[in-house]
């Protein structure tokens, strides 16, 4: 190991599909494990074979049509990760009578990201009505005040209570003790290589999205 291992979330990885998140669809899963395709070197090789094969340097395209499948699919990988993390965590959230969604609303204004509804919305890729539903919600459990800004009554102002914050920490420190432990066999470098190189992808991605360059 090279140091202690970093408190990690994953929580916040989420994917969108038409504008609106997905955080609590755990529908899916997957296949069974004894339906799985066996976890083999054979098995593991194809996995980097198809990671190899397509990109022949800077400037070419990395996927190919006959290169491309789940096992190097960066919305696949993504989205499966999403999925098990969150089915893997969802008890923390379950014994504070909350959901994974509603936890990643009070992070998002402890951290400073969302200081109001229409943050909370950009930061959750939510729609004005899931967000208020959502602040609804967490409102009425005594989590989060919501008042209209002084200087433009159309922008609604969001605070946590004490409550919300106390619960928000809760869940935080059980999710960072987990993480820690499903990490154990990570050096720190490669959980801090990807960190950055899934941030990267991220500003990839929001890039896009401003530039208005859809599939």
């Amino acid at each position: 190991m090279g140091g202690p291992p970093l408190p990690w979330i994953l929580t916040f990885v989420r994917m969108t599909e038409g504008g609106s998140a997905h955080t609590d669809d755990l529908s899916y899963l997957g296949p069974p494990r004894h339906e799985r395709p066996p976890s083999s070197p054979q098995h593991a090789k194809r996995a980097i074979d198809c990671l190899g094969n397509g990109c022949h340097g800077n400037g070419m395209a990395f996927y190919t049509k006959s290169e491309f499948g789940p096992d190097c699919s960066l919305g696949y990988l993504a989205r499966r990760i999403h999925q098990i993390g969150q089915s893997l965590i969802e008890p923390v959230f379950a014994a504070e009578g909350l959901s994974g969604t509603q936890w990643s609303a009070l992070m998002s204004i402890l951290a400073g990201r969302a200081a109001t509804c229409a943050d909370l919305a950009r930061d959750l890729s939510h729609d004005k009505g899931a967000t208020t539903r959502l602040v609804d919600a967490m409102e009425q459990n005594g989590w989060v005040t919501r008042s209209r800004a002084s200087d433009d009554r159309r922008v609604l102002n969001l605070e946590l209570t004490s409550d919300g914050e106390a619960v928000a920490i809760r869940c935080r420190d059980k999710i960072i003790e987990y993480w820690n432990s499903l990490l154990t066999g990570w050096d720190r470098a490669e959980i801090e290589k990807l960190i950055e190189l899934m941030q990267k992808l991220r500003t990839t991605l929001d890039d896009a999205l401003t530039e208005g360059r859809r599939a």
